[in-house]
């Protein structure tokens, strides 16, 4: 089960939907309390803690990095609700519809409610594309090493 969780988590941070990280933590915990090899390989205390920092890390920056991306670019607010909203709907049509999604919810936010130019907005786009990438790499990093713990701990 926990190995389930763990790469359930791993498909999370490339799904919006899904919370990533967190729950490939909640596999680490579950094989802390019930592992098989608690006499011969046992998650220790230290190792729990040091991925619970960790995931908070990773949780709390990724709300930050597409706002910081999209700001650095000239993005306004509504140009990140644009990109959530893009993000969401873009769910319905797999990996590139939330890659998509993401960039043409900012864009059209920008000129539909900010009344942009076509430049300004596509410039916005793209940082709500960055923040989105780096936010990806970082949260499946981070969960993939943290599938690995919990693999060597079984």
């Amino acid at each position: 089960m926990a190995v389930v969780l763990g790469l359930v988590g791993v498909i999370g941070s490339v799904l919006p939907v899904l919370p990533g990280i967190p729950v490939s933590w909640c596999g680490l915990l579950l094989l802390y309390l019930w592992g098989p090899n608690k006499a011969t390989n046992p998650v220790t205390t230290k190792t729990l803690i040091v991925w619970l920092v960790v995931t908070a890390v990773v949780s709390v920056i990724t709300y930050f990095i597409p706002a910081y991306f999209t700001k650095v670019t000239g993005g306004g607010k509504i140009a990140r609700r644009g990109a959530m909203v893009g993000t969401i709907v873009g769910i319905f049509f797999g990996p590139l519809g939330i890659f998509l999604g993401s960039f043409i919810g900012a864009f059209l936010a920008e000129i539909i409610f900010n009344g942009k130019e076509f430049r300004a907005s596509l410039k916005s786009a793209a940082g709500s594309i960055i923040g989105f990438i780096l936010n990806t790499v970082i949260t499946l990093t981070a969960s993939a090493w943290l599938l690995l713990v919990i693999i060597r701990h079984l």
